[in-house]
C-alpha cells in the first residue's frame, strides 16, 4: 500500500519563493504544511537535513526584547523587520547597509532565511497612499543570507515610493 504522507503544489509565481542559480526549496520545519508557500524558503540544498530556524519569541528572548512592533534602537525599524533582515535590534547602525539602490531603479535587500514565522512584502507606491505588493527575485544566497531584488520602472511615473513590510505568520 502508498500512503501520501504530504502533498505539494509548487508553483512558480509569489507567494512561492522563486529560486534561480541552482538554489533549491527548503523546508522550513518538518510539521510546517508542504502546501503553503510560507513553508518553504529558497535555500542552498541540504538532502536529509532539515533547516535549522529560529523563532521570533527565540530571537526576540536573545536579544532582551518585547513586542514583534516596537524598535527599541529607534531606527526606524520594528523588532519583526529586524528579526527578518537579521539586524541587531540594539543598534541603530545598521540601517544604511541594508538596503542598496541602484542607477537603474534596482533596490536590493537582504534577507535572514532561517528566521520563521515572518514574510517580507516589497511594496511601491506614487501617493503613499495605495500600497501595491510587488514580486522581488532572489539575486544571491550565501549561506543562510538570501539577496533579493526589485527594478523601479523610473519611467513610469515622476516618483515613486517604496518599502519593506515584515508580517509574522
Amino acid at each position: 500500500d502508498q500512503v501520501t504522507a504530504d502533498d505539494v503544489r509548487y508553483q512558480s509565481t509569489l507567494p512561492w519563493p522563486i529560486v534561480t542559480g541552482g538554489s533549491s526549496l527548503t523546508r522550513n520545519g518538518a510539521i510546517d504544511f508542504g502546501n503553503f508557500s510560507s513553508s518553504w524558503n529558497a535555500a542552498p540544498p541540504t538532502p536529509g537535513r532539515m533547516l535549522k530556524t529560529e523563532s521570533y519569541q527565540s530571537w526576540a528572548s536573545k536579544n532582551g526584547i518585547g513586542l514583534e512592533d516596537l524598535d527599541p534602537d529607534g531606527d526606524s525599524l520594528s523588532n519583526l523587520l529586524e528579526f527578518s533582515l537579521g539586524t541587531d535590534p540594539n543598534s541603530p547602525d545598521e540601517f544604511a547597509s541594508l538596503f542598496r539602490i541602484d542607477p537603474d531603479g534596482t533596490v536590493s535587500f537582504t534577507r535572514h532565511i532561517n528566521h520563521s514565522g515572518v514574510t517580507l512584502e516589497f511594496q511601491t507606491s506614487t501617493d503613499l497612499k495605495t500600497w501595491v505588493t510587488r514580486e522581488t527575485v532572489v539575486s544571491e544566497l550565501s549561506g543562510s543570507i538570501q539577496t533579493r531584488k526589485f527594478t523601479l520602472n523610473l519611467s513610469e511615473t515622476s516618483k515613486t515610493f517604496w518599502r519593506l513590510r515584515a508580517l509574522a505568520l
